[in-house]
């Protein structure tokens, strides 16, 4: 049990020493705020730190919650700028959006 609780903690300090470290900056837009019924929507999250692109692991991508809305496509890209101290890295998550009923969609943040 104390070697369990002894990794868990060294664990969330060791996640917490990186996550001060190297700040990700998240933003979301949205391409339009109506959407016909038979139309779409263009969603993009773009996450952009300091450093290389293997200085977070993404095992899966991002999944929107969505309320009247559900993903039909979903594509993403990774660019990386500069090199040593001054190397930023994007990683953009684009989403296709079709509306599942009328009313008000509602997107949660990311």
């Amino acid at each position: 049990m104390k070697t369990t609780a002894v990794g868990s903690i060294l664990a969330l300090l060791l996640w917490t020493g990186l996550a001060l470290a190297n700040e990700i900056s998240v933003t979301q837009s949205l391409d339009k705020n109506e959407v016909a019924y038979d139309g779409t929507a263009q969603l993009q999250v773009t996450l952009t730190w300091n450093g290389s692109q293997f200085a977070y692991l993404f095992d899966k991508p991002l999944n929107p919650v969505t309320d009247r809305l559900k993903i039909r496509e979903f594509s993403t890209s990774l660019s990386t700028s500069g090199s040593g101290a001054d190397e930023v890295t994007t990683k953009i998550f684009r989403f296709t959006l079709v509306p599942t009923s009328a009313g008000i969609g509602k997107i949660q943040p990311i």
